[in-house]
């Protein structure tokens, strides 16, 4: 009976608030709660319910206790995505996205507005990389790039002084997030006008720049990217390691421990970092295939490369089954090896076994036909070759260098030739494995997600410098440009000096970094009833590691960038108002150039993405001309080359406050609907997914 009675109370809440009457809906669902406080559903739409009253600090409480009973619900996710960017929370609505995505309601229009409510908080970067996954989500949203460009011209100005594929794919990711450039030169003099120029200088592959720029008075922040073959160079004794901001160490655990024993303080000197090089999977063809007899192997031919070791491997293993066939991808840096090499094909026996075929041109492509990849050099420079073919279904083979070890399971190794021809002529062959681990442990996503980390601090640093510079000034002065737009980006102490290990499991925080807004939340860890909680903004339960944010509720105003109609992408809920005059454009489409036109009928049209998007840009544009930063170069054939990816964005916690009303007024023509709110929320009904059809 009481059961009965509870779930009588229950259907009767739900119809008062139906019918608007949502106090008394409120008390109906907290009475059936206390009976049944593991009923998901009810505390969805008891939050629903404190949502609509503009309690949203409780409703939030309430989602999270949903979540926690039902992990998989859209509904909810939805409800607590809404809530936790009407309370001035982008970063746990963010948090959400991928979850969202995986249930398939991640729209653009929830990931522009959440960039939206980023500017309007002052963390540009966490902007950029919303805009970046919305435009990637949806290509056809052009107009988005004058936005990602005016939020890039506030950001620090990057020189990249480096060479090769590698360092021009970090490039082309950092260049969709700062304004960037890349150089290449012999002599300090042909670079020290850029680095005037430049906020950050990065060095790769450079050495001899990097000691002439360490000695040169600071004018801008240095970061040193370093090569594990570069620990053998002597140039890394000779750095005034105390002028750089940060050393990068691309190996892994081995070879920071090899550059610290060659430069015995340099962790009290600079800030010290390991990243490892990563490859980009989404890339990498895949192919399921069965055992075969083609073995590949990729990178240039050198002394560290050792391919006068795999010959004799080669040699053994064309004894026991002369089918076999060697191939490599690369060409000879040094002529004496490639004498060498040649010979020993003929002397060896190996001609028609052994290939070279150069540096191929679609990797893909060359890797198709072959089933085993393989790696004899004495340190780990050759692993990428490896780390490609393995995400292409290959089995790795690697000789034993020192490190080898921390990069690759035991399985993988070996120390003899005959070694080598065991783990050949082996049955175990698994694709899916070797995939697998190239995209968990070596992927791209997690070395970028270092690499911005980085900058995102330094960005930081530099941001403090002009806080205190400014706080320094005559008060009159401050007085003169009270209201002025400023970067502000981050809050708190520059990070002090040590090592920081980038190479981790993909759910660990990276350090110094408070990304508990961006991870996924783990069930409970919220109320266990339904106790009403301050009206002050406070971090959501679910979230314990964070910390208050000190700020007044922001309300959400839509960025109204979708690419579907209204009535199919949020169910009727949009809002209404009047539509904008339709856009032309000029010949550079990243130009928009507003004409008069008859009023867009159909809401959602592009030609009203356009014109509201148009204006956005024009009112950030304004902000950044009156602070006297405008953009140098557009760099829009950057945005979009690759996917942007939630767990690379470093930024720090969300604890500063808006402190200029200026950025919020800018970032408010996102959207020129100041009803949208009240509209959506009078829409909440309970047994709905709130503003989806």
């Amino acid at each position: 009976m009481a059961t009965e009675s509870n779930s009588g109370s229950y259907e009767r809440a739900v119809e008062l608030a139906e019918a608007g009457q949502h106090e008394q809906a409120l008390d109906g669902i907290n009475q059936h709660l206390k009976a049944n406080p593991k009923d998901g559903q009810a505390w969805n739409d008891a939050g629903a319910i404190l949502y609509c009253l503009g309690r949203v600090n409780e409703a939030i409480e309430y989602f999270e206790k949903a979540k926690g009973l039902c992990a998989e619900s859209a509904e909810i996710y939805w409800n607590l995505a809404e809530a936790y960017l009407d309370g001035g929370f982008p970063g746990f609505t963010a948090k959400l996205f991928d979850g969202m995505e995986r249930l398939g309601i991640l729209s653009a229009d929830l990931i522009n507005r959440t960039a939206n409510a980023f500017v309007q908080q002052g963390y540009y970067g966490n902007a950029v990389e919303m805009l970046i996954r919305s435009l990637q989500m949806s290509p056809g949203q052009e107009i988005l790039q004058p936005m990602i460009e005016v939020i890039r011209s506030k950001r620090p100005k990057v020189a990249f002084f480096a060479g090769g594929r590698e360092s021009e794919e970090i490039f082309d990711f950092v260049a969709q997030r700062f304004m960037s450039e890349l150089h290449t030169a012999e002599s300090f003099e042909q670079i020290r006008p850029i680095m005037e120029w430049c906020d950050i200088a990065w060095f790769e592959g450079c050495g001899e720049l990097a000691v002439e720029a360490s000695r040169q008075a600071k004018n801008c922040e240095i970061i040193v990217r370093m090569a594990p073959a570069d620990v053998y160079e002597t140039w890394p004794e000779r750095v005034e390691w105390e002028n750089v901001n940060t050393l990068i160490a691309t190996g892994n655990s081995f070879f920071k421990e090899e550059l610290v024993d060659k430069v015995g303080d340099i962790e009290q000197r600079t800030r010290l970092v390991t990243i490892e090089r990563g490859v980009d999977t989404s890339l990498l063809e895949f192919t399921d295939k069965h055992r075969g007899r083609r073995i590949a192997c990729v990178g240039d031919l050198s002394g560290k490369s050792n391919p006068m070791f795999l010959l004799q491997c080669m040699q053994k293993l064309h004894y026991l089954d002369a089918d076999y066939r060697l191939y490599f991808a690369g060409e000879f840096e040094d002529k004496a090896v490639e004498q060498y090499v040649r010979y020993m094909v003929e002397a060896l026996g190996l001609p028609g076994v052994v290939f070279f075929d150069g540096k191929p041109k679609n990797m893909n492509i060359w890797f198709r036909d072959k089933h085993y990849v393989v790696a004899t050099g004495i340190t780990q420079d050759g692993i990428m070759g490896v780390l490609e073919g393995m995400g292409c279904g290959l089995k790795p083979l690697v000789h034993n260098f020192p490190g080898a070890g921390r990069l690759l399971p035991e399985e993988f190794l070996f120390n003899l030739a005959e070694d080598f021809c065991g783990q050949i002529l082996s049955d175990s062959y698994k694709p899916a494995e070797y995939r697998d681990i190239a995209e968990k442990r070596y992927s791209r996503m997690r070395e970028t997600r270092g690499i911005n980390e980085v900058l995102v601090r330094i960005e930081k640093d530099i941001t403090e410098q002009s806080r205190l510079l400014q706080s320094r000034r005559p008060i009159q002065d401050q007085f003169n440009n009270y209201g002025t737009v400023g970067d502000d980006m981050n809050q708190g102490q520059k990070p002090e000096y040590g090592a920081s290990d980038y190479s981790r499991t993909d759910g660990e925080v990276l350090p110094a970094n408070d990304n508990s807004q961006w991870s996924e939340a783990a069930g409970g860890g919220v109320l266990s009833g339904p106790e009403a909680v301050s009206s002050r903004i406070s971090t959501p339960t679910a979230q314990t590691s964070a910390e208050v944010i000190p700020i007044e509720p922001i309300k959400p105003e839509r960025l109204n960038v979708i690419i579907e109609p209204a009535a199919s992408a949020t169910g009727g809920n949009a809002g209404s108002g009047t539509a904008p005059p339709e856009v032309g454009y000029s010949a550079d489409r990243n130009q928009p150039k507003a004409t008069v036109g008859s009023l867009v009928e159909r809401s959602g049209s592009i030609s009203e993405i356009a014109a509201q998007a148009v204006r956005a840009s024009r009112a950030l544009s304004q902000t950044a001309e009156q602070n006297g930063i405008l953009p140098t170069q557009s760099g829009s054939d950057t945005v979009g080359a690759e996917p942007a990816n939630l767990n690379q964005i470093g930024y720090d916690s969300l604890e500063a406050s808006v402190r200029d009303e200026k950025t919020a007024r800018a970032a408010s023509e996102f959207s020129e609907d100041g009803l949208r709110r009240k509209t959506s929320v009078k829409r909440v009904k309970v047994n709905q997914i709130p503003f989806v059809g």
